[in-house]
């Protein structure tokens, strides 16, 4: 794709990208927004993205400046730091890993700004150390699960109270209330449609299942609509919003970092730490004058899930993989890890048999590709890998 726009209308401005470029692996290198600000991403030789720049095109770093460094000789993929510069902000983020390469050290500015320190149990369940023997959360060592005061669960693994917020699911583990009000409504392809909690809020999706536009559920007045290039663009009257179109430019990982409007304006900030808590004004420096803490409208945050107030933890999935990449399980928001969604099953590198689960009251047929190819039985699903007791079944 070489441009894509979107006229403008009688209640807000047109939103268009233009001058698009592709890297020879056909990555984005450059994208110049419909308020001239151009976008742009460079990549190492291992095709790593290695800066991702917003500015004009006399000053390309004027509005955001993030680059990243894999380590040379010890280059796997893990980012081992991130220089930011944007806003009248710069900071530098380290990152160590284990063995496993799971992430066990992050800071920023050598911990001046702040600091994170994660441990893992024998089955990957991570936990923030505080130091002197106190962390964040405790785990049953029978059933992966929460055993921290205050955090319960449902006969089907679903987390039905994080301390903050109670919630009830239906039959697909899809969350449809939050303190016993309801709160989300979905269609048959398990997308949610509507939204009741805090507000009134209809969603429709295109064809390939993104998120196209927003109406009030009162009313039927248009809330929002999205474009979608290599960036996301939002259309909203300037009734609902006086930014009309704003531009999102994300980060490696798809993470909106700075919103921008029409006249290229900052129209906010956002900074997230490595598992997804965002960084608000106060912190490092950061202020509501750089954009940061200042409402947007935006529901997209880290990787660019949805994150609801009402829902800490977002409004989204997450899959395991194997360690060929063939999807294992998806999950729910908001379930733990022993809970799939969905699994699948391979045989000679084919797709077998998918599995909705739980199958009944409380039970699940988990499948996998047992060491003589045949089909086998997973014990167990925990979070970071995919682990099990493999015992071929018979005939197979």
């Amino acid at each position: 794709m070489a441009s894509l726009s979107s006229n403008a209308t009688s209640y807000a401005p047109g939103a268009s990208v233009a001058s698009i470029g592709y890297a020879s692996h056909n990555a984005l290198t450059t994208e110049t927004y419909g308020n001239s600000l151009v976008h742009a991403v460079t990549y190492n030789t291992r095709l790593q993205p290695n800066e991702i720049k917003l500015g004009t095109s006399g000053a390309p770093t004027s509005v955001l400046d993030s680059a990243y460094n894999y380590g040379t000789t010890n280059n796997n993929g893990n980012v081992q730091s991130v220089t930011y510069a944007g806003g009248g902000l710069s900071y530098t983020q380290n990152f160590g890993y284990d063995a496993l390469n799971r992430l066990t050290t992050s800071s920023e500015n050598s911990g001046a700004s702040w600091s994170q320190t994660n441990v893992y149990d024998r089955y990957g369940n991570r936990q923030i150390d505080y130091g002197g023997g106190v962390y964040n959360l405790a785990f049953s060592s029978s059933t992966n699960r929460i055993t921290t005061s205050g955090f319960s669960y449902d006969a089907a693994g679903n987390l039905t109270n994080d301390t903050i917020h109670a919630y009830t699911f239906d039959a697909e583990n899809k969350i449809i209330s939050v303190d016993n009000v309801s709160a989300y409504v979905y269609d048959g392809d398990g997308l949610r449609v509507k939204k009741l909690a805090g507000e009134n809020t209809r969603f429709v999706y295109g064809i390939g299942g993104q998120l196209v536009a927003e109406f009030d559920g009162s009313t039927g007045n248009l809330k929002k609509e999205y474009v979608y290039g290599s960036s996301m663009i939002t259309i909203e009257p300037t009734a609902v919003n006086s930014n009309g179109t704003q531009y999102s430019t994300g980060d490696h990982l798809g993470s909106p970092r700075v919103i921008t409007n029409s006249s290229t304006a900052v129209v906010s900030r956002h900074d997230y730490m490595p598992f997804g808590e965002e960084l608000g004004a106060t912190v490092g420096g950061r202020t509501t004058g750089m954009g940061y803490g200042v409402a947007d409208g935006l529901r997209q945050k880290f990787t660019s899930k949805e994150r609801d107030n009402e829902n800490v933890n977002g409004a989204e999935t997450w899959q395991v993989y194997g360690l060929g990449g063939e999807l294992l399980a998806e999950y729910a928001a908001n379930t733990a890890a022993s809970s799939p969604q969905k699994e699948y099953g391979y045989r000679n590198g084919r797709l077998l048999i998918t599995a909705d689960v739980p199958s009944g009251a409380g039970t699940r047929t988990n499948f996998a590709l047992a060491s003589n190819g045949g089909v086998a039985t997973a014990s167990s699903y925990y979070s970071d890998t995919y682990w099990g007791a493999y015992v071929p079944s018979s005939g197979q």
